[in-house]
């Protein structure tokens, strides 16, 4: 599979893509799976389109897919696409792999074309992985060698639904490349143009020469998504700077990440911090609006009195989602974590549970509470009725008692 890579762009990693999401239904079984499995496809699939991230979030995005465990796969024989999860979840984490590592020049601290693509032997070694992992799936043993012709003949008198499925995956796999080799030819060295892998795109169908059953029946379990996109705040940056950034960038940020620390580019306190954020919503204009978190920590020179008044804020009065600073049980060190932790955006529905400082208590929000109805409406499947609900329910319970 590598020397036909080689015939392609690097873009063209948007063939493994593809066949890491004709077995993706599979992974439905499991939340956990398809949840991992959706973070890296996408990221294959935000590379063909020339959406670029940091190389420490496409690192730790492409980490999270290797702590899924590689066990054998045990099943009957016919073989049944529906058990072999590993291979499904192999394509997935490959594809990850194929494109961790992009870096990316920046302006104002959101990430922008153009891109510095991963080693050309790196993607295409991990793409031809995730197309055979991919392939797997419905072949018909797990033993790459050829069959003879009169156990496949048998077979296919046997078990014809089977062999048809297997032929469709063959077909389909080869009518992508057919078509990359045409409209994208490379050397496997270039970049190349951007490519649409989705169904709507230049590629077409998934299954152009027949849809299996079991696709049909776990696909509608398996929602459309795309992978949220964290942007950090500088502390050196005004909220008039990171609107215009914002405004300007091709990418739409899902979540504004604001650090308190002793860094340079860090907020000195949650205090300045809540001020900047101020600031932000004074200048954001009506209608959708990225969501806030904040990564909080005590200073020497902020009493907790003082501390406490500023989360509060934060959390009740401008929406956000304040955890605490560190690597302790329900903190993050930095954006970078936030980044590779958040769900997909149709999944993202992030509550923070924070802390109170000791001899201080959160209790209800304000009659002022404001700001949560508008977050998250950028979100496609945003539901008004459902988030106001929610948010009714949450309001009743301490703060730090919840964990979504």
């Amino acid at each position: 599979m590598e020397s036909d890579l080689k015939q392609l762009t690097l873009r063209a990693a948007a063939l493994a893509a593809r066949c890491a999401r004709r077995v993706q239904p599979i992974l439905a079984q499991r939340g956990h799976l398809l949840e991992a499995s959706q973070k890296g496809i996408a990221l294959a699939e935000e590379f063909a389109r020339g959406v670029i991230r940091e190389p420490q979030v496409t690192s730790a995005i492409a980490f999270q897919a290797e702590l899924f465990p590689r066990t054998p796969v045990q099943e009957p024989f016919p073989r049944d696409p529906r058990l072999d999860l590993p291979h499904a979840m192999g394509a997935a984490r490959e594809a990850a792999k194929a494109v961790a590592g992009v870096s990316v020049n920046g302006s104002r601290g959101v990430p922008v074309p153009p891109p510095s693509a991963p080693g050309d032997r790196h993607l295409i070694s991990h793409a031809a992985k995730a197309i055979e992992e991919a392939a797997l799936v419905t072949a018909i043993t797990l033993e790459w060698i050829p069959l003879d012709e009169v156990f496949r003949r048998d077979y296919e008198a046997r078990y014809p639904q089977q062999a048809q499925e297997t032929a469709w995956a063959a077909e389909a796999i080869q009518t992508d490349f057919k078509a990359l080799k045409g409209l994208h030819p490379g050397s496997g060295t270039e970049v190349g143009s951007v490519i649409d892998p989705s169904e709507n795109g230049e590629l077409g169908a998934l299954w152009p020469t027949g849809t299996p059953r079991w696709f049909e029946e776990l696909r509608p379990a398996v929602l459309p998504t795309r992978l949220a996109l964290v942007v950090p705040v500088k502390a050196q940056q005004t909220p008039q700077e990171v609107r215009q950034a914002l405004d300007g960038s091709t990418n739409p940020a899902d979540v504004l990440c604001l650090c308190v620390g002793d860094e340079t580019v860090a907020f000195p306190s949650t205090p300045v911090a809540l001020d900047w954020v101020k600031g932000f919503w004074s200048s954001v204009p009506a209608g959708a609006s990225p969501s806030l978190i904040v990564l909080a920590s005590t200073s020497p020179a902020v009493s907790a009195a003082d501390e406490q008044k500023a989360r509060s804020a934060l959390v009740y009065e401008y929406g956000a989602v304040v955890f605490s600073r560190g690597t302790e049980f329900g903190g993050f060190p930095d954006w970078i974590q936030v980044q590779s932790a958040l769900p997909t955006v149709l999944a993202a529905r992030t509550v923070g549970r924070t802390t109170p400082v000791a001899g201080t208590t959160i209790g209800l929000p304000p009659p002022t509470a404001r700001g949560y109805g508008r977050q998250p409406a950028h979100v496609d499947d945003y539901d008004p009725v459902q988030f106001e609900r929610e948010v009714k329910r949450l309001n009743q319970a301490e703060w730090w008692e919840l964990d979504y």
